[in-house]
C-alpha cells in the first residue's frame, strides 16, 4: 500500500483526534469517580443511578464522544443547524416516549447524530485513503448518512420495546384492577393498588393518570392523556373502550374483563404465529453471523470506555473566581502574568479565625464566603496559594491558564466561563428565619437574562422585571411551616442557566386535616383529622353563599395543648357538597388555609322515589278486578269484627255495673 504525504498526515490526524476525544472521556470519567469516592468519604449522599435496561453499549460510546468533541470545538454549535420549534419539541416528544436513554435531550441528541456521521464517514475515508481508492469518499458519504440516522434508528427500536412490554403488561392489570373492582373497590383505587404493588412501564403510566386525576382532571380527560403518550395498539384500544364506558356511564368491570380476554386470545395468536415463523428467522442470524466480528475490528478504536463531559461553558454568579495553585509558581492568563494570593486563617479563642491574605486586597462577601467554605472544608489547612480571576459580566471567557514550576515544567489549562449577575436585595444569607408568612423580594441580574423564580418547587411569578437595567421584583409567596427553598435561577440569551438557593426558616403555625370519610356519605356528620403545631388553636369555617357572595361561618373552634398534635372533630354536613376553611393561630400568627370538602347525598329523594314506587303498585293493586266476591265476603267479615271489638268492652262494663247492684241484695243474714 503506497500512501502519499497528504494521506499520512490524514490518517495520522484522525488518529489524533480520535485519541484526543478518548483521552478527555476517560479523564472526565475517572473525575467521576474521584468525585464519588470523596462524596463516599465526606458523607455527602450520593445519587442513586437509574437503572438502564440493555444498553446499547455502540450509541453510548459515540454519546460520551460526542459530548467530549463538543467540548473541545465549541465553535461547531454555533455554525451547525439545530432544530427549532416544532421539530425540537417533535424530537423530545420522540425521546419521552421511548424513556429517554442515557438521559438524553433534543439538542445533545442532535449532536450525536452530527457526531455519529461524522465518524461513520471517517471510518470509510481511511479505508478510502488506504487503498488510494478516491471513488471510496462516495460509499464514505453513504456511511455518514446511515451514521446520521443510526440514532433515530435505535430511538425506533426502544419504542417498538416499549410498546412490546406494556402490551405484555396490560391483560395482568387488567385482570389486577377487574378482580380489586370485583371485590368492591373503586376504580381509582384499584388502580392506585396496581401501582403499588408493580415496579412495570404500565405501572408508570397508570401512577401519571392517577397524579392527573388528584390535580383536578376527570378521568376521562386523564385516559385521554394517557392515549396521547403511548403508541402501543392494545393500550390504545384498551383506553378507547374505557373512554367511551366513562361517557356513556357503561359499568368499567365487564368492559376491562372482556378487554383482558381478547388481549390474552390476541397474544396467544402470535405466539402461535412467531413458533411458527422461528425456523426461518434462524438462518439470518447464521448468514450475519461474521457481521459482529467485522464491526468490532472496524470500530475497535471507538468502542473505548468513555465518560460523560461537561458543558463547556461554566456559568457563575461569583464575579471573581479562585484558582488553587502550589507556591512558587508562575500563574500566566492569556499571556498576562497574575499574582499568587497567599491566604492564611488564624484561630482565635473563641473557635473562630480570621482570614488574611497577601499581598492585601478588598474581599467582597462572595470571595470571604468562598475562601471560608474552602477552610471549613479542609479543616487540616491553615494556609493555601489561589489565583485570583476577575470576570467581565454577561460575556463567555476563554482562559488559557499556564503555570510555570520552579524547574520550568508548564502545565497548561483552558478554563471557560461566563459570569451573570444575580444579587438578591432581601435575603443575603444562605439561611434566613421569618416570622410572616408572605413574602417578596427583589435583585439585580445581567441586562437581557431571563428570571425564574420558584418556592418549594412551586413557580413564583414576577410582579416587574426591567430588561434593560436587570432589576426584578417578585410576587408575594406564602411559606409553609420549617424550612422553605427558595430558588432563583437566570438564564442567559443563549440558554445557560445558573442559580442561588436560599433556604427561609418560618417560625409559624402549620396545620394538616382531611375528611376520615372518603367518599359521598349518607350520614348527618362527618368526622375531620388532622395534625396542628402544639399550643395553637384550629378555627374550622364553612362556606356558604348569602346574597350571591361567599362568606364563611365559624363552625367550631379547637384548643390544641401543648404534648398532643393531633385532633378529630365531628362536623354537621347538609345535603350536597359541604365546603370547609381550616387554619391554626398561634401567637398572632395564621397557617396556610387549607380547604376540605365532603358531599352527603340526597336521603330525602331517594325517600321521595321510594314512596312514589309504593303508590303505583297500590294503585294497581286496588284496580285489579280478579278475585272480587272473595274481596268482598273478606270485607264484610272484617266488618263484624271490627264492630265486635268495638262493642264488647262497652257491653261488658254494663253488664259488669248491673251485677255490682244485684250482689248486695243476694247475700244472706248474718
Amino acid at each position: 500500500m503506497n500512501l502519499t504525504t497528504f494521506d499520512q498526515f490524514i490518517i495520522v490526524a484522525i488518529i489524533i483526534l480520535l485519541s484526543i476525544l478518548i483521552l478527555v472521556s476517560s479523564y472526565n470519567r475517572r473525575r467521576e469517580r474521584a468525585k464519588k469516592k470523596a462524596e463516599l468519604v465526606f458523607g455527602a449522599p450520593l445519587k442513586k443511578p437509574k437503572k438502564k435496561k440493555s444498553p446499547n453499549i455502540i450509541v453510548g460510546t459515540l454519546y460520551d464522544l460526542s459530548k467530549a468533541f463538543f467540548k473541545l470545538f465549541p465553535t461547531l454549535e454555533k455554525i451547525l443547524p439545530f432544530p427549532k420549534g416544532k421539530s425540537l419539541k417533535d424530537i423530545e416528544y420522540r425521546l419521552d416516549l421511548s424513556g429517554r436513554p442515557f438521559e438524553f435531550d433534543a439538542k445533545s441528541f442532535v449532536k450525536l447524530k452530527y457526531f455519529s456521521a461524522l465518524i461513520f464517514f471517517f471510518i470509510l475515508s481511511i479505508v478510502a485513503l488506504g487503498n488510494s481508492r478516491y471513488d471510496y469518499f462516495v460509499w464514505a458519504f453513504v456511511f455518514g448518512v446511515i451514521g446520521y440516522f443510526y440514532p433515530d434508528l435505535y430511538i425506533k427500536s426502544l419504542l417498538d420495546n416499549r410498546k412490546k412490554q406494556i402490551s405484555r403488561e396490560l391483560p395482568d392489570a387488567m385482570d389486577f384492577i377487574s378482580l380489586s373492582l370485583a371485590a368492591g373497590m373503586n376504580f381509582q383505587y384499584a388502580v392506585d393498588e396496581y401501582v403499588k404493588r408493580n415496579d412495570t412501564l404500565l405501572s408508570d403510566e397508570f401512577s401519571i393518570f392517577s397524579n392527573n386525576v388528584r390535580v383536578g382532571m376527570s378521568r376521562v380527560e386523564a385516559f385521554q392523556h394517557m392515549l396521547e403518550r403511548n403508541e402501543s395498539a392494545e393500550l390504545r384500544s384498551f383506553l378507547t373502550s374505557v373512554i367511551q364506558a366513562e361517557r356513556l356511564g357503561t359499568p368499567l368491570r365487564p368492559v376491562i374483563t372482556s378487554q383482558a380476554e381478547e388481549l390474552r386470545i390476541k397474544r396467544r395468536q402470535a405466539i402461535e404465529k412467531s413458533i411458527a415463523s422461528a425456523p426461518v428467522k434462524m438462518l439470518f442470524p447464521l448468514i450475519l453471523f461474521i457481521l459482529p466480528a467485522m464491526m468490532v475490528i472496524i470500530l475497535g478504536s471507538v468502542l473505548l470506555p468513555s465518560a460523560e463531559s461537561g458543558k463547556s461553558v461554566s456559568i457563575t454568579t461569583d464575579k471573581y473566581i479562585y484558582y488553587r495553585v502550589t507556591p512558587d509558581v508562575k500563574v500566566s492568563i492569556n499571556g498576562k502574568d497574575f499574582p499568587v494570593l497567599n491566604v492564611k486563617r488564624t484561630l482565635m479563642g473563641n473557635n473562630d479565625y480570621i482570614i488574611k491574605v497577601e499581598p492585601p486586597i478588598m474581599l467582597t462577601a462572595s470571595e470571604e464566603k468562598y475562601l471560608r467554605d474552602f477552610f471549613d472544608k479542609n479543616k487540616s489547612v491553615f494556609e493555601a496559594n489561589f489565583v485570583r480571576i476577575e470576570l467581565p459580566e454577561n460575556s463567555i471567557v476563554y482562559l488559557n491558564l499556564e503555570i510555570t514550576a520552579k524547574n520550568g515544567v508548564k502545565n497548561k489549562k483552558l478554563l471557560v466561563y461566563k459570569y451573570v449577575k444575580l444579587e438578591l436585595t432581601d435575603f443575603t444569607d444562605s439561611t434566613i428565619s421569618r416570622k410572616n408568612k408572605k413574602i417578596s423580594f427583589s435583585g439585580n441580574v445581567s441586562a437581557g437574562c431571563r428570571v425564574n423564580l420558584s418556592l418549594n418547587g412551586n413557580s413564583l411569578p414576577l410582579k416587574s422585571y426591567d430588561e434593560n437595567s436587570g432589576y426584578f421584583l417578585s410576587k408575594e409567596g406564602t411559606l409553609r411551616g420549617g424550612t422553605n427553598k427558595l430558588v432563583v435561577k437566570v438564564i442567559d440569551e443563549s440558554g445557560l442557566s445558573c442559580s442561588v438557593t436560599r433556604y427561609i426558616k418560618y417560625e409559624g403555625v402549620e396545620v394538616r386535616a382531611e375528611f376520615k370519610e372518603k367518599n359521598e356519605t349518607f350520614e348527618y356528620f362527618a368526622t375531620l383529622i388532622g395534625k396542628a403545631t402544639k399550643g395553637s388553636t384550629v378555627v374550622i369555617k364553612k362556606e356558604v353563599t348569602e346574597k350571591g357572595k361567599v362568606i364563611y361561618k365559624d363552625v367550631v373552634k379547637i384548643n390544641i395543648g401543648e404534648e398532643v398534635e393531633n385532633f378529630e372533630v365531628k362536623l354537621p354536613i347538609e345535603p350536597g357538597i359541604n365546603k370547609y376553611l381550616i387554619y391554626a393561630v398561634k401567637d398572632g400568627l395564621e397557617s396556610p388555609y387549607i380547604r376540605q370538602e365532603i358531599v352527603r347525598k340526597l336521603i330525602e329523594w331517594k325517600c321521595f322515589y321510594f314512596i312514589i314506587r309504593e303508590r303505583r303498585k297500590m294503585k294497581k293493586f286496588i284496580t285489579n278486578t280478579e278475585g272480587q266476591t272473595a274481596l268482598e265476603y273478606v270485607l264484610i267479615i272484617a266488618v263484624l269484627i271490627l264492630v265486635l271489638v268495638a262493642g264488647i268492652p262497652p257491653l261488658g262494663e254494663a253488664v259488669q255495673n248491673v251485677f255490682d247492684a244485684v250482689i248486695p241484695f243476694l247475700a244472706p243474714e248474718p
